[in-house]
C-alpha cells in the first residue's frame, strides 16, 4: 500500500511550536482497495459486494452465511442448505408451517419466524442489545468501537470509503497497532490499515487518547479522521532518518521523520514538510531554514539572518531581522 503524508502548517503563534494548536500530518491514502467481505461495500468499486466478489471466495467470513452458494448453510436461494429463504425441503423458510412468529435469537443468525429477515435484520430485533447500532465517526475508536455495534461486530472505517460501519470482528483478529496489517488489512480494533500499517483512530478535539505509547499526529486527506502515531525522534544535522525519502522536521519539543519535500527557502508553502529536508513551512507560509538555538545565529544565512527559537525546542526558524 502506497502513501504520502505531510505535516500540516504549524501555527507558530508566540514562537511555540505547539502554542495551544493542533499539529498534524496529513496522509493520503492512494491504495488499491482491496474488498472487505463483511462490511456491505463494495470497497474495490467493482459492482460487487463482500461474499458476492470473487475476491471473497476463500474468505473464512464466507464460508458460511453465503450468498448463491450451494451446500452451506444460511445462505439465500440455493438448494440443499438449512435456513433458506424460498427454498423447498429446507428448515426455517419463508411460507413454511410450524415455524416461530417472532425472531428469538437476535444474534444466532437463524430466520427464527421464517419471515426472510435474519437476526438485527429483523424489525423483532429493534430494541434487543444484540442490535444497537450507533456506529459513526465518533465512535471507531479503540475504546468505544464495540459498544457502538451489535454483539460480534465493531464500528470501523477500516474501509476504501472511510466510512463508519459495523464490521465483524473478524476484521481485528490480526494485525498489531503500529505495526503491520493482517493479510486482508486486518487490525485492531479502533485501527486503520494505512501505508501496511495499522494506525488507530484519534481527534485532537474530542477523542486525543492514542493505545500505548501513540500521539494523536496524523489526518488522513480528504476525510476528517486523525490517527494514531509513534513519534522516533531524529537529528536534522546532521539529517538521521533511515528512509532516503523522508528529512528530519521539527515537531513540538522534539523532532520526527516525514516524507520530504523540495522547496527551497523563500518559496511559497502549505505543509510543514513540503520544504526540504532542513527548511520548514511556518505561519508566513514560506519555507524558512531551520536553526539550532544553542548555535545563536550562526545557521542562518542572508537574508535570513536572525534565528527565532520555537518554545520548549532546540530548534527555530531563521527569519530576515
Amino acid at each position: 500500500m502506497v502513501q504520502r503524508f505531510f505535516m500540516m502548517l504549524f501555527s507558530v503563534g508566540s514562537l511555540a511550536l505547539l502554542g495551544g494548536c493542533h499539529v498534524l500530518m496529513d496522509i493520503s491514502d492512494e491504495t488499491q482497495p482491496r474488498e472487505i467481505c463483511d462490511n456491505g461495500l463494495d470497497d474495490d468499486g467493482d459492482g460487487t459486494v463482500d461474499c458476492h466478489d470473487s475476491d471473497c471466495e476463500f474468505s473464512s467470513l464466507c464460508s458460511t452465511n453465503n450468498v448463491n452458494n450451494s451446500s452451506n448453510t444460511n445462505n439465500t436461494n440455493n438448494t440443499n442448505t438449512t435456513n433458506n429463504t424460498n427454498n423447498t425441503n429446507t428448515t426455517n423458510n419463508t411460507n413454511n408451517t410450524n415455524n416461530l412468529t417472532s425472531e428469538v435469537n437476535c444474534a444466532d443468525g437463524i430466520d427464527d419466524d421464517g419471515d426472510g429477515h435474519i437476526d438485527c435484520d429483523d424489525q423483532d430485533c429493534d430494541s434487543s442489545p444484540d442490535c444497537a447500532d450507533t456506529c459513526g465517526v465518533d465512535t471507531i475508536f479503540f475504546d468505544n468501537a464495540e459498544e457502538a455495534c451489535p454483539t460480534g461486530s465493531f464500528c470501523s472505517a477500516n474501509n476504501s470509503q472511510h466510512e463508519p460501519v459495523c464490521t465483524e470482528d473478524a476484521m481485528s483478529a490480526s494485525g498489531t497497532n503500529y505495526g503491520d496489517c493482517g493479510d486482508a488489512d486486518e487490525c485492531p480494533v479502533g485501527a486503520a490499515c494505512i501505508n501496511s500499517a495499522c494506525m488507530p483512530y484519534c481527534d485532537q478535539d474530542t477523542h486525543p487518547d492514542c493505545p500505548g505509547v501513540g500521539v494523536c499526529v496524523f489526518t488522513l486527506t480528504g476525510t476528517e479522521y486523525n490517527l494514531c502515531g509513534i513519534l522516533d525522534a531524529c537529528t536534522i544535522y546532521p539529517d538521521s532518518c533511515a528512509n532516503a525519502s523522508e528529512g528530519c522536521y521539527p515537531y513540538a519539543d522534539t523532532t520526527v521523520c516525514a516524507t520530504a519535500g523540495t522547496l527551497t527557502v523563500g518559496d511559497a508553502c502549505a505543509s510543514v514538510n513540503e520544504c526540504a529536508p532542513g527548511t520548514m513551512c511556518i505561519l508566513d507560509s514560506t519555507c524558512h531554514k531551520v536553526c539550532e538555538v544553542a548555535n545563536g545565529d550562526a545557521d542562518c544565512e542572508s537574508p535570513q539572518t536572525q534565528c527565532v527559537g520555537f518554545t520548549d525546542s532546540a530548534y527555530g526558524y531563521c527569519k530576515a531581522p
